[in-house]
């Protein structure tokens, strides 16, 4: 019994802290919590970013437009004006100290770490051996296990294999699309004046205005006239 008026107790009190309780300052003390981290946050972002910027000098239109869509995304700092404050203040901080990472989280870190290689990739097929000495100081900076940073490394940068390979299969792609485009206007090989009477006398039979002399429909003809047209396109590209 003693242990029920207990609880009913305890209710009652709890409803009068509610039905008292001041919810526009409650409110505003977790605005305020939140900005104050979030700011902090934010703050971490802009001196590793200042540091590239000391490091490498300067930075491509590609960049700053990762940097901006970065900040509006995940700080919402939407104008650019105030990005580039934030980050000219953080810039004239390190003129006078050393980067000094504080105490987070290892995903925080992580973090950290993954959006200076986006940044250092950004607009770039290759991160240069420059930026992948910066980036080594800052895992150090950091204090981002070696295995772990080549981890997350080899997801942006590719090796010399890597982009022998790339560079292979775009050469490969763009001489399959260059025999393909022979085939379509029904030639094995030759030069522009070849490539254009092969043209013509397939534009003359897939012309979609002289589709019913032909005994085609219009959408075929409208088709096969795109086809070639597309293929003789790329062929007088190959001879000019």
């Amino acid at each position: 019994m003693v242990i029920i008026i207990l609880f009913v107790l305890l209710a009652i009190l709890i409803i009068y802290d509610l039905a008292t309780m001041d919810f526009n300052k409650l409110n505003k003390a977790f605005k305020s919590f939140f900005s104050a981290s979030f700011t902090a946050k934010s703050e971490i972002y802009f001196s590793i970013t200042a540091f590239y910027l000391k490091r490498h000098g300067q930075i491509s239109g590609a960049q700053k437009e990762f940097l901006y869509w970065y900040f509006s995304s995940q700080f919402q700092l939407h104008q650019k004006r105030l990005v580039n404050e934030r980050l000219n203040a953080a810039l004239a901080r390190q003129k006078k100290s050393r980067l000094s990472v504080p105490e987070m989280l290892h995903k925080e870190r992580l973090q950290c770490l993954v959006f200076l290689f986006k940044l250092a990739k950004s607009g770039r097929l290759n991160i240069s051996s420059i930026d992948q000495a910066y980036l080594w100081e800052v895992k150090s900076l950091l204090k981002i296990s070696t295995p772990v940073y080549n981890k997350i490394k080899a997801s942006y940068i590719q090796t010399e294999y890597q982009q022998s390979t790339n560079n292979n299969s775009v050469v490969s792609s763009c001489k399959e699309a260059e025999s393909a485009a022979y085939t379509r206007l029904g030639i094995t090989g030759g030069d522009l004046e070849e490539i254009k009477k092969a043209y013509r006398k397939l534009a003359k039979k897939y012309h979609p205005d002289l589709h019913e002399r032909n005994h085609f429909s219009k959408e075929y003809a409208s088709e096969k006239f795109k086809e070639i047209t597309r293929a003789y396109e790329l062929l007088c590209k190959k001879k000019t």
